[in-house]
């Protein structure tokens, strides 16, 4: 081993702390939903990034580069929004400091992605990053629970402005757990007995957090937050069986006791009721509970105007109101769901790129899943899939992907399957050469 690449080794600890860092700290100031801290988020992955880039890195493999570019695009074409075209094409934005500011958001998520791509370079440092968000996962469901318990808060929200982003984070690190827990599997069989590691050892320890984020999530009462982690429990599995024509007894069983014994059993004791009651409501009078369903309408109605370019992002506030009737009691600042809000702010041409990014990282999960993977493979990314699918599920009544913890949660769920996909296209022709 050279004397350069020995010297790099602690250069690229630290800049893979620095990410971890990031991961931990992104929830606790209101999900970073606010200006005088997404701009920290922001700044810090471009650091990162460009650091990198003056060591001359490169990414793994094709697969990283071809999910690069589709974020470049659409920081591009968000730019092309802000600027416009001079002859050619107008700005687009009814608020140039917020398209601004989504700008520099997606540039910052564009290198927090380039930064994963080139520091995930084994196994360990992979390891070490999805437990740093399952244990933040498990302190954001505590504080939620005391608020709930000790000072009878209605809804848990931990750090979180809204219940819905905390049921946004548990859904994605719930799903990243168990991801981990079937991944171990591999170190178990070699390491000892199977129920003596469940019971007391690192199974045992992620199965604990995994209880107390179920029990966070329904402490939220969030409706759509708890159908969307256990419908996408069911709709993983079920693909999982479809693309490898195996069904795995753990795997069921793991499945099984966190829908079943996590849920009925123990969420009795946590205000299960009370979820049920919401959800409930929500069936007997759907528009009369909430405004959301009915603002889907209007939205409709802004997106039939603005249907190719979108009135540019971060504008919905300043767009909505000349739609705004006597039906819509207060004026919203979202659309109260992902996809409308990306429609109406970026247009179809600006959804493109979104829809070929989500793609490239739900093809590169099944990729994984394959039988021809090892189980720690498929063990990541079955929690990566059930991570999106849930937040996908969730994105058609909420506004996750407008909260910035969340948004770099999510992408880190795509990211990791391109990575390993590469990686492991890399070992199979040979070149098994990786950067320190």
């Amino acid at each position: 081993m050279t004397a350069h690449s020995t010297s790099e080794r602690p250069a690229t600890a630290v800049l893979f702390a620095m990410i971890c860092c990031i991961m931990l700290a992104s929830p606790w100031p209101l999900g970073s939903n606010r200006d005088w801290v997404w701009p920290i988020l922001a700044i810090i992955p471009m650091l990162v990034a460009v650091t990198l880039l003056l060591q001359k890195r490169e990414l793994p493999g094709p697969g990283s580069q071809t999910f690069l570019t589709l974020i470049a695009v659409l920081a591009g074409y968000m730019a092309l929004q802000l600027t416009g075209i001079p002859g050619l094409v107008a700005p687009q934005p009814l608020d140039a400091y917020s398209t601004t500011t989504e700008l520099l958001k997606t540039v910052g998520y564009a290198s927090f992605c380039f930064a994963l791509m080139v520091l995930l370079s084994d196994r360990r440092r992979l390891v070490i990053l999805c437990y740093l968000v399952v244990i933040t996962g498990v302190l954001e469901s505590l504080l939620g629970c005391v608020q709930q318990l000790v000072f009878d808060v209605p809804r848990a929200r931990g750090s979180f402005p809204n219940p819905n982003h905390l049921a946004g984070w548990l859904e994605m690190s719930i799903c990243l757990g168990i991801g981990l827990m079937i991944a171990n599997r591999s170190a178990e069989k070699v390491g000892g007995s199977a129920l003596s590691s469940f019971i007391t050892g690192p199974q045992g320890r992620l199965r604990l957090m995994i209880l107390i984020m179920v029990v966070g999530l329904i402490m939220t009462h969030s409706r759509s937050g708890n159908i969307a982690l256990f419908s996408s429990l069911i709709i993983s599995g079920l693909v999982v069986v479809f693309h490898t024509r195996v069904v795995n007894r753990y795997t069921t069983w793991l499945l099984l006791s966190i829908l079943v014994l996590d849920t009925v059993f123990i969420g009795n004791y946590f205000g299960l009721e009370r979820l049920q009651a919401r959800i409930q409501e929500t069936v007997s009078s759907p528009v009369n509970s909430e405004m959301r369903i009915e603002l889907q309408r209007y939205n409709l109605a802004l997106f039939r105007d603005n249907p190719v370019l979108g009135t540019g992002p971060g504008t919905y506030e300043q767009a909505f109101p000349p739609y705004r009737d006597a039906r819509i009691p207060r004026k919203p600042t979202h659309a109260e769901s992902d996809y409308a809000e990306f429609l109406v702010e970026l247009g179809l041409l600006g959804c493109m790129p979104l829809v070929l990014l989500l793609f490239k990282g739900i093809l590169s999960q099944l990729k994984l899943m394959s039988r021809d993977s090892d189980e720690f493979n498929q063990g990541i990314a079955f929690g990566c899939l059930a991570g999106t699918v849930s937040l996908l599920v969730h994105g058609f009544t909420d506004v996750n992907l407008q909260i910035p913890s969340n948004t770099l949660l999510f992408l880190m769920l795509l990211t990791i399957p391109v990575v390993l996909t590469d990686r492991a296209a890399r070992q199979t022709s040979g070149d098994l050469s990786t950067p320190t």
